[in-house]
């Protein structure tokens, strides 16, 4: 989750459904870098909840909320760490 970050992203294309292809596009990360984006599709967070244009970015290690482009304004985020 990131209160940040301008697009949802992920390393996962199993996660994407209406995924299509994006050829010769980059993503800039936190650390600077850019990075190629293999496409975008759906992602299904919960049957109330989907988010769309998530980026597919093999390299990337996580999942990544992007808070501001959460579609409803009456959603809540819970965040539940185990350490």
């Amino acid at each position: 989750m990131d209160t940040g970050a301008t697009d949802h992203m992920t390393g996962e294309s199993r996660i994407l459904s209406s995924f299509s292809s994006a050829s010769s596009e980059k993503v800039r990360l936190a650390d600077g870098s850019l990075t190629p984006i293999s496409g975008l599709g759906t992602a299904v967070v919960s049957p109330s909840l989907s988010l769309s244009s998530v980026l597919l970015v093999p390299s990337f290690p996580s999942n990544l909320l992007s808070v501001s482009l959460v579609p409803s304004p009456k959603a809540s985020i819970a965040v539940s760490l185990s350490i």
